[in-house]
């Protein structure tokens, strides 16, 4: 009787771990860093879609933890510029809940 209690009580524990482990590999958020976003947007020829998948349900909070600091801010719309080389910015728009929104690669031509 003990031993059928002992082996329900480890099923259960089993079940329970894997549960959660489940929960926070499923709910981690790998955000790429922004090298990688510039290098998918210049180099790979990805379109903004592909780049933005990749930062589905990623908060403004979230970003800035992983990305550091931003460059600048948008006047006028919810968003941030990152700095990425003397003729590029990478954009990035949030919607009201601070949700990334869009994605873009801007290149300032007077710099050229």
């Amino acid at each position: 009787m003990k031993k059928k209690i002992v082996i329900a009580v480890v099923v259960v524990a089993v079940l329970v771990a894997t549960t959660v482990a489940m929960y926070f590999v499923n709910f981690s958020n790998d955000i790429p860093d922004k090298e990688l976003v510039y290098l998918q947007l210049q180099l790979d020829g990805k379109d903004e879609a592909f780049v933005l998948s990749q930062f589905k349900g990623c908060t403004r909070e979230e970003l800035v933890q992983d990305w550091g600091n931003p460059d600048g801010m948008l006047s006028g719309f919810y968003g941030d510029i990152w700095v990425m080389t003397e003729n590029e910015n990478i954009i990035v728009y949030y919607s009201a809940d601070s949700i990334v929104e869009h994605i873009k690669l801007e290149q300032n031509e007077q710099n050229k």
